[in-house]
């Protein structure tokens, strides 16, 4: 994000000399308990709802100021055009050290007035305007005044490792509680999410002065190191909001490796270290996806999603956790770029509103509207002055006839043309059953398509324009003696076809299933809430190459439906919902409910480290979801290290041994397997050296090797630009 925290952005050049410094420590998290709520649950909400837009210095625009001139209305402006697009919610910033700016603690402001240098933060106005205009919060907390982290930039974390031993400072540490604590109390019930930074795996938002030398390790230890006490303040506070990591940059990946491909380092490295304990989504920013290239890859984006879904599934295995987009866009600054903007943002939108291979929860275009002239600012959909790109108009098209629809896979409705392997098709449904749909070319090429809906029960579908929304009828429309429908011959290319067409009768669907997920081996009851359910209709589970039918299912209602589902021998995994109505009628919600294993994960070891070549003894491996004939391991630097003495003494603690002899001096993943298969690891055990290195040239040299593998190994130093790209993440 450009201006996020508004640090203004300088030209900075970060010199890392490469040192021989062992492997950094990490403390295991202390254990809290894990936050079973909320659970996942987006699934069950209109296509709509889990769509938002991104105006970071929000709370900046209510007057006029020293730092952002003219700006006097800007406020009610934004909000009055996100009203009238459909927007249903909105990313800002609450961050600290606009907030509580001051030399000392104390000095908040979430009212307007001046702080000194020109800081006015009208939080109080935005969280009024947002629920005035019936829009929803995703909340960024983060950024240090100086006071709080030593005289530095907002950029260096309150945990930057300046106490004792190379700890945080504690009395920061607390004033970052403090802040998180009084803003959520502030906003408690008002704002619907808190983001815990932004973009932490670039030194542009989260810099480390101390060593003077940090490794990507220590990077994201000290991020890691910040969400426990975070967590701790939210959940005081409100155990329901919504915890959502600060969104990365790109995909996590490699800082040198700038122009690599999918890596997920970041968020796989924070992920052993326990971060799904305190986090109900990950976030990520897809540029390097959307913005990289000439034109938008969905498939690739969409293989995006499911890899980082499978990622996050193997470290927190019994608590579903969200997956947002917290950013994407964009650039439209002339003519051509401005419609190429509007085509490729609509393709975005509508590729990741489609669950028919469960797409992301929550996804936030970056910017609405272009508020300064530096290139990074034409992510807006709206220009400078407030006048609409089409963009604007694209989107404000998306929310109109896709924002009512959930996404289905109709056995009803096909699709020809010359190069179908080029052709996304993408389809929709609203509760009356009638239906929304769109066609595009991948590639850009020029191609004519043959759409199919056979079943009499609709009007002739319409043609919507997304640049005025207004909708029209399709040449080349014909039904057959049954009265289904054929439209021939439509010209597709690289900008969305949509068509709409009205049921004319109501038809089955399927709206929301309460729970969203259970536990293998459980039997539960279930409820399904849509419309059009008839008398003597069943359910069924489908997925993962399994069927499961519901068993005492009750008809309450045409939009009602109770039943019971036995999941003893279910696989692991994401399955459909379908009622099938007598005669054949059938409805199917898509990727909407999880099998998943009981909740099950590690919080903590004692001790935590161990000299090499030295026998461990754990005392008090605590965690959730031990099994009788569980296993322990090691795992680092290509070495597996088997406990020996396992013993589980309860679900939530194992006592063992571990033999280090020949380790070496290494942070380890610690990794509990149950009988079954189903695995737990929290990257948290040190091995440390048993003796200084030797001094003499083949001490050195052996220590240079084992620095490069090291380095190697984490993925090496950050070495990232502070200005962002504009384009290539």
């Amino acid at each position: 994000m450009k201006r996020f925290f508004s640090v203004k952005l300088m030209t900075l050049t970060f010199t890392f000399v490469a040192i021989l410094m062992a492997c950094s420590s990490f403390s295991a998290a202390s254990g809290q308990g894990v936050s079973e709520t909320p659970m996942v649950e987006s699934l069950n909400k209109l296509v709509g709802e889990r769509f938002g837009v991104g105006s970071s210095m929000l709370f900046h625009h209510a007057q006029v100021n020293a730092v952002y001139p003219g700006e006097g209305s800007n406020m009610h402006r934004e909000f009055d055009a996100l009203q009238a697009a459909g927007v249903k919610w909105v990313r800002c910033n609450f961050v600290w050290n606009e907030m509580e700016p001051g030399s000392t603690e104390g000095n908040w402001g979430f009212d307007g007035r001046d702080l000194g240098g020109g800081l006015h933060p009208n939080s109080d106005l935005v969280v009024d305007l947002a629920h005035a205009h019936g829009i929803k919060i995703l909340g960024i907390l983060g950024a240090t005044p100086a006071w709080a982290n030593g005289n530095n930039w907002a950029s260096v974390p309150p945990t930057n490792p300046t106490g004792p031993g190379g700890t945080p400072d504690s009395k920061f540490m607390e004033a970052w509680r403090e802040y998180v604590t009084t803003v959520c109390e502030r906003y408690k019930g008002r704002v619907d999410a808190w983001e815990i930074w932004n973009e932490e795996n670039t030194l542009n938002t989260w810099l480390l002065t101390q060593p003077a030398n940090p490794t990507l390790d220590q990077y994201v230890d000290s991020y890691v190191q910040l969400l426990e006490p975070t967590w701790q303040a939210i959940r005081a506070v409100d155990p329901q909001v919504k915890i959502v990591m600060g969104g990365v940059a790109g995909l996590g990946r490699d800082p040198l490796e700038p122009q690599g491909d999918v890596d997920y380092y970041y968020i796989e490295a924070c992920l052993q270290r326990g971060a799904a304990a305190y986090l109900d989504a990950i976030a990520y920013h897809p540029y390097g996806e959307v913005c990289g290239w000439s034109h938008p890859e969905e498939s690739r984006c969409r293989s995006i999603v499911q890899d980082l879904r499978q990622l996050i599934s193997q470290y927190s295995p019994g608590k579903p956790i969200e997956m947002w987009i917290t950013e994407f866009g964009w650039r439209g600054y002339d003519q051509g770029t401005k419609a190429s903007q509007a085509k490729y943002i609509l393709r975005d939108l509508i590729n990741y509103a489609d669950n028919s291979e469960v797409g992301p929860d929550m996804v936030f275009s970056y910017k609405l509207w272009d508020e300064g002239g530096a290139p990074e600012e034409y992510f807006g959909l709206l220009n400078n002055d407030f006048s609409s790109k089409p963009a604007y108009n694209y989107y404000k098209c998306f929310e109109q006839v896709f924002g009512p629809t959930v996404s289905f896979n109709p056995d009803y409705i096909s699709c020809s043309c010359s190069r179908p392997d080029t052709l996304e098709a993408h389809y929709f449904q609203r509760k009356d059953g009638s239906i929304a749909l769109a066609f595009w070319k991948r590639d850009g090429a020029g191609d004519t398509f043959t759409l199919n809906i056979n079943r009499p029960s609709f009007e002739d579908p319409l043609r919507v324009d997304p640049l005025t929304g207004s909708s029209s009828p399709i040449p080349g429309t014909s039904r057959d003696p049954s009265g289904n429908i054929t439209v021939s011959d439509v010209p597709v290319g690289d900008t969305p076809v949509i068509i709409t067409a009205k049921a004319l009768d109501p038809m089955a669907y399927i709206y929301s299933v309460t729970p969203l997920y259970a536990f293998q081996g459980n039997q539960i009851g279930a409820e399904i809430i849509g419309s059009g359910f008839s008398s003597g209709a069943t359910v069924r589970l489908d997925g993962n190459g399994t069927v499961i039918n519901a068993t005492g299912v009750q008809l309450i209602s045409p939009d009602h439906i109770k039943c019971d589902f036995n999941l003893a021998g279910a696989p692991l995994g994401v399955f459909d919902l379908v009622v099938r109505n007598p005669g054949g009628d059938e409805t199917r919600l898509q990727g909407n409910f999880r099998v998943t294993s009981p909740l099950f994960h590690i919080t903590s070891v004692t001790p935590n480290s161990g000299a090499s070549n030295s026998t461990v003894s754990i005392t008090d491996l605590k965690g959730k979801g031990f099994l009788s004939g569980a296993t322990v391991r090691l795992e680092g630097n290509g070495t597996i290290i088997n406990a020996t003495g396992v013993n589980v003494v309860s679900s939530s603690k194992i006592t063992c041994s571990f033999n280090l002899s020949g380790a070496q001096a290494a942070t380890y993943t610690l990794i509990v397997r149950n009988p079954g298969g189903s695995e737990a690891r929290l990257r948290c055990f040190n091995v440390t050296a048993s003796t200084p290195p030797p001094c003499g040239t083949g001490g050195i040299t052996a220590m240079i090797m084992m620095g490069m593998l090291c380095l190697v190994g984490s993925g090496g130093l950050f070495a990232r630009r502070l200005i962002r790209r504009s384009g290539e993440e």
